[in-house]
Protein backbone atom coordinates (compact mmCIF):
# COMPACT_ATOMS: atom_id res chain seq x y z
CA UNK A 1 0.00 0.00 0.00
CA UNK A 2 1.35 3.60 -1.03
CA UNK A 3 1.17 6.52 1.44
CA UNK A 4 0.56 9.82 0.75
CA UNK A 5 1.72 12.57 2.77
CA UNK A 6 0.34 16.15 2.88
CA UNK A 7 3.51 18.84 3.76
CA UNK A 8 1.00 21.69 3.59
CA UNK A 9 -1.73 20.25 5.37
CA UNK A 10 0.94 19.65 8.44
CA UNK A 11 2.25 23.19 8.31
CA UNK A 12 -0.84 25.00 8.33
CA UNK A 13 -2.06 22.96 11.22
CA UNK A 14 1.44 24.01 13.19
CA UNK A 15 0.61 27.42 12.04
CA UNK A 16 -2.65 27.04 13.88
CA UNK A 17 -1.88 25.73 17.27
CA UNK A 18 0.82 28.43 17.20
CA UNK A 19 -1.42 31.28 16.60
CA UNK A 20 -4.03 29.80 19.46
CA UNK A 21 -1.03 30.06 21.77
CA UNK A 22 -0.29 33.33 21.02
CA UNK A 23 -3.95 34.60 20.81
CA UNK A 24 -4.06 33.02 24.65
CA UNK A 25 -1.20 34.58 25.71
CA UNK A 26 -2.02 38.02 24.31
CA UNK A 27 -5.87 37.52 25.95
CA UNK A 28 -3.96 36.56 29.26
CA UNK A 29 -1.63 39.77 29.02
CA UNK A 30 -4.32 42.27 28.23
CA UNK A 31 -6.67 41.01 31.39
CA UNK A 32 -3.65 41.37 33.78
CA UNK A 33 -2.98 45.21 32.10
CA UNK A 34 -6.66 45.83 32.83
CA UNK A 35 -6.62 44.64 36.60
CA UNK A 36 -3.26 45.88 37.23
CA UNK A 37 -5.41 49.66 35.82
CA UNK A 38 -8.47 48.78 37.97
CA UNK A 39 -6.46 48.84 40.96
CA UNK A 40 -3.68 51.52 40.33
CA UNK A 41 -3.26 54.68 42.60
CA UNK A 42 -6.08 56.99 41.83
CA UNK A 43 -4.65 59.71 39.27
CA UNK A 44 -5.32 63.52 40.49
CA UNK A 45 -5.18 65.40 44.01
CA UNK A 46 -5.55 64.62 47.49
CA UNK A 47 -4.96 66.01 50.56
CA UNK A 48 -4.58 63.92 53.96
CA UNK A 49 -3.79 63.30 58.08
CA UNK A 50 -1.64 60.83 59.53
CA UNK A 51 -0.59 59.60 62.86
CA UNK A 52 2.68 57.58 64.03
CA UNK A 53 5.82 56.87 66.02
CA UNK A 54 8.60 59.29 65.49
CA UNK A 55 11.85 58.95 67.06
CA UNK A 56 14.78 61.34 66.76
CA UNK A 57 18.22 59.12 66.98
CA UNK A 58 19.91 62.23 69.10
CA UNK A 59 23.17 61.52 71.00
CA UNK A 60 22.86 62.65 74.60
CA UNK A 61 25.13 65.21 75.81
CA UNK A 62 25.02 64.25 78.96
CA UNK A 63 26.21 60.74 80.37
CA UNK A 64 24.35 57.95 78.96
CA UNK A 65 24.59 55.81 82.50
CA UNK A 66 22.84 58.61 84.31
CA UNK A 67 19.91 59.81 82.49
CA UNK A 68 16.14 59.10 81.95
CA UNK A 69 16.01 59.40 77.90
CA UNK A 70 12.61 59.73 75.81
CA UNK A 71 13.48 60.28 72.42
CA UNK A 72 10.33 58.52 70.63
CA UNK A 73 6.68 58.83 71.01
CA UNK A 74 3.55 60.31 69.11
CA UNK A 75 3.99 61.86 65.91
CA UNK A 76 1.77 63.76 63.17
CA UNK A 77 1.45 64.78 59.92
CA UNK A 78 -0.60 66.58 56.98
CA UNK A 79 0.14 66.63 53.45
CA UNK A 80 -1.30 67.27 50.16
CA UNK A 81 -0.50 65.94 46.78
CA UNK A 82 -0.80 65.05 43.27
CA UNK A 83 -0.79 61.76 41.39
CA UNK A 84 0.11 62.62 38.01
CA UNK A 85 -1.17 59.09 36.51
CA UNK A 86 -1.61 55.55 38.09
CA UNK A 87 2.26 55.44 38.61
CA UNK A 88 3.78 58.70 39.16
CA UNK A 89 2.86 61.58 42.04
CA UNK A 90 4.29 64.33 44.06
CA UNK A 91 3.73 65.02 47.93
CA UNK A 92 4.38 67.93 50.20
CA UNK A 93 3.95 67.55 53.72
CA UNK A 94 4.70 68.97 56.97
CA UNK A 95 5.47 66.90 60.05
CA UNK A 96 5.90 67.24 63.64
CA UNK A 97 8.06 64.37 65.21
CA UNK A 98 7.91 63.78 69.23
CA UNK A 99 10.42 65.55 71.13
CA UNK A 100 13.64 63.95 72.04
CA UNK A 101 14.10 64.27 75.88
CA UNK A 102 17.43 63.22 78.15
CA UNK A 103 16.78 64.10 82.11
CA UNK A 104 19.56 63.85 84.84
CA UNK A 105 18.80 64.03 88.32
CA UNK A 106 21.63 63.89 91.36
CA UNK A 107 19.59 64.42 94.86
CA UNK A 108 18.38 68.04 95.31
CA UNK A 109 21.51 69.24 94.11
CA UNK A 110 21.44 68.87 90.27
CA UNK A 111 18.93 68.82 87.53
CA UNK A 112 19.93 68.52 84.28
CA UNK A 113 16.83 68.36 80.62
CA UNK A 114 18.13 68.35 77.19
CA UNK A 115 15.10 68.91 74.88
CA UNK A 116 15.46 68.34 71.15
CA UNK A 117 12.55 69.51 69.12
CA UNK A 118 11.87 68.93 65.61
CA UNK A 119 9.20 70.11 62.67
CA UNK A 120 9.62 69.54 59.09
CA UNK A 121 8.88 70.59 55.35
CA UNK A 122 9.19 68.03 52.93
CA UNK A 123 8.74 67.11 49.13
CA UNK A 124 8.65 63.94 47.95
CA UNK A 125 8.40 61.98 43.94
CA UNK A 126 6.45 58.76 45.02
CA UNK A 127 6.34 55.90 42.40
CA UNK A 128 3.87 53.26 42.79
CA UNK A 129 3.07 49.38 42.18
CA UNK A 130 -0.44 48.43 41.83
CA UNK A 131 -1.20 44.56 42.88
CA UNK A 132 -4.23 43.74 40.71
CA UNK A 133 -7.34 42.70 42.02
CA UNK A 134 -7.03 44.40 45.53
CA UNK A 135 -7.08 47.56 45.48
CA UNK A 136 -3.87 47.46 47.09
CA UNK A 137 -0.87 49.65 45.79
CA UNK A 138 2.69 49.35 46.99
CA UNK A 139 4.86 52.70 46.61
CA UNK A 140 8.61 54.23 47.40
CA UNK A 141 9.19 57.60 47.96
CA UNK A 142 12.01 59.89 47.67
CA UNK A 143 13.51 63.65 47.60
CA UNK A 144 14.03 66.65 50.34
CA UNK A 145 13.27 67.86 53.64
CA UNK A 146 13.26 70.91 55.62
CA UNK A 147 14.41 70.17 58.54
CA UNK A 148 13.77 72.98 61.68
CA UNK A 149 15.65 71.77 64.95
CA UNK A 150 15.47 73.63 68.32
CA UNK A 151 17.78 72.09 71.43
CA UNK A 152 17.59 73.56 74.67
CA UNK A 153 19.98 72.35 77.60
CA UNK A 154 18.65 73.32 81.46
CA UNK A 155 20.57 72.74 84.34
CA UNK A 156 20.37 73.78 87.76
CA UNK A 157 22.01 77.03 89.08
CA UNK A 158 22.52 77.97 85.44
CA UNK A 159 21.10 79.72 82.61
CA UNK A 160 19.37 78.15 79.60
CA UNK A 161 21.90 77.09 76.53
CA UNK A 162 19.44 77.18 73.48
CA UNK A 163 20.44 76.84 69.70
CA UNK A 164 18.61 76.74 66.29
CA UNK A 165 19.19 75.67 63.12
CA UNK A 166 17.42 74.76 59.58
CA UNK A 167 18.85 72.11 57.06
CA UNK A 168 17.93 70.42 54.42
CA UNK A 169 17.88 66.51 54.39
CA UNK A 170 17.53 63.43 52.49
CA UNK A 171 14.65 61.41 52.86
CA UNK A 172 13.21 58.31 51.93
CA UNK A 173 10.68 55.43 52.50
CA UNK A 174 8.53 53.27 51.46
CA UNK A 175 4.42 52.05 52.09
CA UNK A 176 1.14 50.32 51.05
CA UNK A 177 -2.22 51.92 50.47
CA UNK A 178 -5.75 50.64 49.94
CA UNK A 179 -8.28 52.45 48.12
CA UNK A 180 -11.72 51.96 50.06
CA UNK A 181 -14.07 50.60 47.67
CA UNK A 182 -17.08 53.28 46.35
CA UNK A 183 -15.70 55.56 48.55
CA UNK A 184 -12.99 58.70 47.63
CA UNK A 185 -11.01 57.63 50.50
CA UNK A 186 -7.94 55.65 50.66
CA UNK A 187 -5.70 54.46 53.94
CA UNK A 188 -2.08 53.76 53.64
CA UNK A 189 0.38 52.66 56.27
CA UNK A 190 4.37 54.71 55.87
CA UNK A 191 7.58 54.36 56.62
CA UNK A 192 10.60 57.44 56.22
CA UNK A 193 13.49 58.35 57.42
CA UNK A 194 15.43 61.32 56.82
CA UNK A 195 18.99 60.83 56.40
CA UNK A 196 21.06 62.82 59.21
CA UNK A 197 24.34 64.43 58.78
CA UNK A 198 25.24 63.60 62.35
CA UNK A 199 25.90 67.44 63.98
CA UNK A 200 22.83 69.61 63.39
CA UNK A 201 20.29 66.56 63.11
CA UNK A 202 20.77 62.85 63.12
CA UNK A 203 18.78 59.98 61.46
CA UNK A 204 15.24 60.81 62.09
CA UNK A 205 12.34 57.82 61.78
CA UNK A 206 8.92 57.90 61.07
CA UNK A 207 5.81 55.73 60.71
CA UNK A 208 2.12 56.84 60.41
CA UNK A 209 -0.77 55.51 59.39
CA UNK A 210 -2.70 58.42 57.10
CA UNK A 211 -6.33 58.90 56.12
CA UNK A 212 -6.41 60.67 52.36
CA UNK A 213 -9.11 62.10 50.44
CA UNK A 214 -9.14 62.17 46.90
CA UNK A 215 -10.60 64.86 44.79
CA UNK A 216 -11.14 63.51 41.71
Amino acid sequence: MTYVRFPAISINLKLGVKMKKLLSLSLCFSTLLFNMLASAAQPGAYAGLGLGYGKQHTPSLLDESFIKKDNGGLSGRMFAGYNFNEYVGLEGGLTHYADATYKLNISNLLSVKQTDKLNTLDLVGKVYLPIPETGFNLYALGGAALAHVQSRVEATGYPDDKSTSNIIRPIFGAGASYDIPNTALSTNLEFTRIQGNHEEIQNTDLATINLVYHFN
